[in-house]
């Protein structure tokens, strides 16, 4: 029985806090994070007819350096575009803040 107890505290000791886990999963899937945030703000804005493994796999393909953008913005205060992969372009962080929500 002591060894069996040895072996789960050792199992303890290496063991991840929840916290640390998530941090690890951001750093590796920065796409997938991207894109998983995304698709709940976006739900409202995505039809039925939209591919949403392409939208999906452009999120997880945006080049270091750059963010996913909404060409129409999805809450414009005149027009507003839908979560579809056409909407969608690869720019710079600073391009994407200037451009802002028009």
């Amino acid at each position: 029985m002591l060894e069996r107890a040895e072996r789960k505290k050792a199992r303890h000791a290496r063991a991840i806090s929840p916290a640390e886990h998530n941090r690890r999963w951001l750093r590796k899937n920065p796409g997938r994070n991207c894109a998983n945030t995304n698709k709940h703000r976006a739900k409202e804005r995505t039809p039925a007819w939209a591919d949403l493994e392409a939208i999906t796999a452009f999120y997880e393909n945006c080049p270091p350096g750059y963010q996913v953008d909404h060409i129409l913005p999805l809450q414009g205060l005149t027009v507003s575009g839908l979560h579809v992969l056409k909407n969608l372009q690869y720019l710079t962080a600073k391009e994407n803040m200037a451009k802002g929500n028009r």
